[in-house]
């Protein structure tokens, strides 16, 4: 059985409401003491610096940072604000990116990878420097996503390939064969290459697919989530790793949506590199922040003899900042650098008298 949703506004506007409330319920109870705390410093010229003390030090903050869930961090700065002042909360992850070109040559080319931004980054924050220097880059929004839930048996799946049956994938451009990955969680599954028996000819924009992948374990009646993601054929993607042989499946019952655009992006930098040397540099992406420098229209890379390593690549699912607001002249900024267990972060926190 395949059941695939074309309409779930309703409900997702429901489920929305029900974490909203939930949300701002936990959040109150500390908001109110924390606004008592710095209730005597006066308002926009010393309090954004409290705020930021005081969120840091909450239970909540880093595990709301963890999870790119930047509306809830936004909610947090408004509710610890008088009504009088307004706010604008800026957030930029950094992430240290390696090359190390293994020729032994020394050159400049342009390398890239596939990285997995959050939900909320805004799309022209993304920057590339080390020790002062920006590269060079471009990012390619060619990725597309399908939330796929499968339906388990009757009984425990465990080691066992399993095979789901006509997924419609489209996107607006042709779709590139050999892009399909699927994530469980944060683990990328073997999948059994859809298209190696040639029924697919590169130059199609709906396709219907079968999947065969390998998991775990799938306990009896269980609803396991997967993510199917795809590119189009502006991506860079080239490698064929993610596709393996696998034994004979068994069909499980699987209800998806429509597919999507999402944040997974193919990143380019032009970089000059030694041979033999590893070169560190890193990465910048934002919400609700200013642009990256740098930027260009290039769009073809040279990983030949060429390594990268990457400080993490997690799925990251996030949300948006609720408060986007343009600053004020009379604007006060504060500034903090929290390192967390995803990585390091800068908040850049805006006041002003409305």
């Amino acid at each position: 059985m395949v059941v695939q949703i074309t309409n779930k506004k309703g409900f997702t506007r429901t489920l929305e409401t029900v974490i909203a409330i939930v949300l701002i319920t936990g959040i109150l109870n500390w908001a109110t003491t924390a606004m008592n705390e710095f209730s005597r410093v006066p308002v926009v010229r010393e309090e954004g610096k409290e705020i930021l003390n005081i969120i840091e030090n909450s239970n909540i903050f880093e595990d709301l940072l963890n999870s790119y869930d930047f509306k809830a961090i936004d909610s947090l700065f408004y509710y610890m604000l008088p009504s009088s002042v307004g706010h604008k909360v800026e957030i930029e992850k950094y992430v240290n990116v390696k090359v190390s070109e293994e020729s032994g040559a020394n050159i400049t080319k342009v390398v890239g990878f596939t990285y997995n931004f959050p939900k909320g980054v805004k799309e022209d924050s993304i920057n590339f420097f080390s020790e002062g220097y920006s590269y060079d880059h471009n990012v390619i929004w060619a990725w597309y996503e399908l939330p796929i839930t499968v339906i388990g048996s009757s009984s425990d799946i465990t080691n066992q390939p399993i095979f789901l049956r006509n997924i419609n994938i489209s996107a607006e451009y042709p779709i590139q064969n050999k892009s399909l990955v699927v994530y469980h969680g944060n683990s990328i599954l073997d999948l059994e290459d859809p298209f190696s028996h040639g029924e697919y000819e590169g130059n199609e924009t709906h396709v219907t697919v079968n999947l065969t992948i390998e998991i775990d374990k799938i306990e009896a009646n269980e609803f396991v989530e997967l993510i199917l993601f795809y590119a189009d054929n502006r991506t860079i993607w080239n490698t064929t790793n993610q596709f393996v042989e696998l034994s004979s499946a068994t069909e499980l019952d699987i209800i998806y949506s429509n597919s999507r655009e999402t944040h997974r992006g193919d990143v380019l930098m032009n970089m000059s590199l030694k041979g033999g040397e590893e070169t560190s540099t890193y990465m910048s992406y934002g919400v609700n922040g200013g642009g990256g420098l740098y930027t260009s229209s290039i769009n073809e890379i040279n990983n030949t003899n060429v390594t990268i390593t990457l400080e993490e690549n997690h799925l990251k699912r996030g949300t948006s900042p609720v408060f986007q607001s343009a600053l004020l002249a009379s604007t006060r900024t504060f500034n903090k650098l929290l390192l967390t267990d995803n990585g390091l972060f800068k908040i850049t926190f805006h006041t002003w008298y409305t």
